[in-house]
C-alpha cells in the first residue's frame, strides 16, 4: 500500500512541476511578445531581456510561437537574413502557420524572389482559410 502511495505522490509532484514548467513558459513567451511588439527601435535593454524570455521559454516547448517571435526580434534588429533563415525553418516545419509566412514576407523585402514566395505562401493560406 505504501508502495502505490509514493508512487501516486511522486506522479502528483511530477504534475505540479509540469504544470509550473507551462505557466513559466506562458509568462516568459508573453513577456517576450510584448517586447517585441513595442514600437521599434528596441534598446538594448529589451532585446537582451526579451531574447532570455525566449530561450527560457524555448525548454520543452514544442510551439513554434518562439522561433516566430526569435524572428521577429531579429527583423527588428535589422537582421533579415537571420530572420528568415529562423522563419524558414518554421514554415518548412508548419507549412499552415500564417503568422510565419507574414512575417518571412517583412524580413524578405529586400529579396524579391523570397517575397514573392512569401505572398504566395500567404495567398494559398487566406484562399484555405478564409476570413470569416
Amino acid at each position: 500500500m505504501s508502495l502505490a502511495r509514493t508512487t501516486a505522490v511522486l506522479f502528483a509532484l511530477l504534475c505540479c512541476a509540469w504544470f509550473a514548467l507551462s505557466a513559466r513558459q506562458a509568462h516568459d513567451v508573453a513577456v517576450a511578445d510584448s517586447i517585441v511588439s513595442a514600437k521599434p527601435p528596441l534598446t538594448a535593454t529589451q532585446v537582451r531581456r526579451a531574447t532570455d524570455s525566449l530561450n527560457a521559454a524555448a525548454s520543452l516547448n514544442p510551439d513554434l510561437e518562439v522561433d516566430v517571435l526569435r524572428g521577429e526580434l531579429a527583423i527588428d534588429q535589422g537582421h533579415l537574413a537571420q530572420a528568415r533563415r529562423i522563419l524558414f525553418g518554421v514554415i518548412r516545419r508548419e507549412p499552415k502557420f500564417l503568422t510565419a509566412w507574414q512575417q518571412y514576407a517583412r524580413a524578405s523585402i529586400h529579396d524579391p524572389v523570397a517575397f514573392y514566395a512569401a505572398q504566395i505562401g500567404i495567398r494559398r493560406l487566406v484562399r484555405l482559410f478564409p476570413p470569416r
